[in-house]
This record gives structure tokens, C-alpha cells and sequence, in this order.
């Protein structure tokens, strides 16, 4: 990822505790919290004929915003 030097990036963790990082672990942060949602089949269900629930949105609304 090429960024300039001086960049910080900040993430905000599940808690709410926020943790300047450089661009590649801010990558990683990103991935690996998607992938944790992804897979929660309670999050993000898999199985035909079970619906999104209540938690579906708030996973993904708290990374985007």
C-alpha cells in the first residue's frame, strides 16, 4: 500500500478504544474484523431460509461510518 510516510490511521476497536496504526496493519485490522463478521453465522447467515438479524447492520455501520 503506498501512502505517504506521515500518514497515521486510526482504528477503532470493538470496545471503542482508538489505536493510531501505520496503512498495512490498518489493512489488516480491516480484514480481520471483516472476516470475523463475515463468519459469524449470527451476523452473516449462510444456511437458505434464515434471515439477517438485528445484528447484521450494526457490524457493518460501525466500520463504514
Amino acid at each position: 500500500m503506498a501512502v505517504c510516510e506521515h500518514r497515521q490511521y486510526q482504528w477503532v476497536d470493538e470496545r471503542g478504544k482508538k489505536c493510531k496504526c501505520t496503512a498495512p496493519q490498518y489493512v489488516d485490522y480491516v480484514m480481520s474484523y471483516s472476516q470475523k463478521c463475515i463468519s459469524d453465522e449470527a451476523v452473516f447467515p449462510t444456511k437458505y431460509g434464515k434471515l439477517h438479524t438485528t445484528r447484521y447492520w450494526p457490524c457493518w455501520r460501525h466500520r463504514v461510518n
